[in-house]
């Protein structure tokens, strides 16, 4: 372990070995009081039941989606997943071409790909016998390479 007290690492880790000594419990006790601290504010008299002024906590988190003020245009928004389960739930064609509009516009506006065009008028077609057996192509296939649709 790295980086971790040698009080905490005999508490919560006996036995295992710590290359480089660290922060103790007065780190982590300090760090939960300032996570308090954020998640309740001192306010006074109780607020009404909805504080226009008041913005959402802060996220400590390393992925998160910011909703507030001017969010940055990401491919998997809060509302195309939503619509994506949706179509899944229901098997509904409707809300199927709904989730695939929204991302198609999103994948415009933040990937190249979404920024290339085929020039159909410009080319000829490859004739079927000259395409490789879909069958011979698969064996080629691995999951990873399909996220995002790199494939």
């Amino acid at each position: 372990a790295i980086g971790l007290g040698k009080e905490v690492m005999s508490m919560c880790f006996p036995g295992c070995a710590s290359v480089l000594n660290g922060v103790g419990f007065d780190a982590f006790a300090q760090d939960a009081l300032e996570f308090h601290k954020v998640a309740y504010p001192a306010r006074g008299p109780l607020p009404p039941l909805v504080d226009e002024e008041v913005e959402e906590l802060e996220d400590h988190g390393e992925y998160h989606f910011r909703s507030i003020h001017e969010p940055e245009i990401h491919m998997n928004t809060p509302d195309v997943i939503y619509k994506l389960q949706d179509a899944a739930r229901t098997n509904s064609t409707e809300a199927y071409k709904l989730f695939a509009q929204w991302q198609n516009k999103i994948t415009e506006q933040t990937e190249i790909r979404g920024q290339l065009d085929f020039c159909l008028d410009e080319c000829e077609a490859v004739p079927l016998d000259e395409v490789e057996p879909a069958a011979e192509i698969v064996k080629r296939f691995c999951t990873g390479a399909a996220s995002l649709g790199s494939i």
